[in-house]
């Protein structure tokens, strides 16, 4: 019995993500996509998953923001084609992140076309964000702010 209640209060748990991330993406899609900013994008999803800290990574060729990325800063994200864990900030990313003190990250790749980058998920609860969470739910957090940022084919 406490195996099916424990199945039920985290099929439960995963509705309230799912449905969390639908609030997110219909309350950005309402905006005009050229209207939409970074911003307003990580604020809804900090907002609505309610994590610790979001923050959408771009080369400096594409969308404006305060958190594009300078050409030396570029190379990192090239090879990025699935979701990393991070326990804490390394030195090569402190220029990535506006505060440095995380204990545990999770990048989520975002790409389409020739534009790519990442969304950053980060908290002090150094098991937050770990290699034994499950990526289906942060892989469709990608699917989605790709599409926000760049719609289309």
């Amino acid at each position: 019995e406490s195996e099916m209640v424990a199945f039920i209060d985290n099929s439960r748990d995963n509705g309230a993500l799912w449905n969390s991330l639908l609030n997110a993406t219909l309350e950005c899609s309402a905006v005009p996509t050229h209207s939409r900013s970074l911003e307003l994008i990580e604020t809804t999803l900090k907002s609505q998953l309610n994590v610790e800290h979001c923050q959408i990574h771009l080369p400096t060729d594409e969308l404006s923001s305060a958190h594009k990325l300078n050409d030396d800063q570029d190379e990192p994200l090239k090879p990025m084609t699935k979701i990393t864990f991070l326990s804490g900030v390394p030195d090569e990313l402190r220029g990535f992140f506006e505060v440095n003190h995380w204990e545990s990250i999770v990048m989520i790749p975002i790409a389409k076309n020739s534009r790519h980058g990442f969304v950053s998920f980060a908290s002090l609860n150094p098991n937050k964000y770990t290699a034994d969470t499950d990526t289906e739910f942060l892989e469709k957090i990608g699917i989605v702010v790709t599409e926000l940022l760049i719609p289309g084919n």
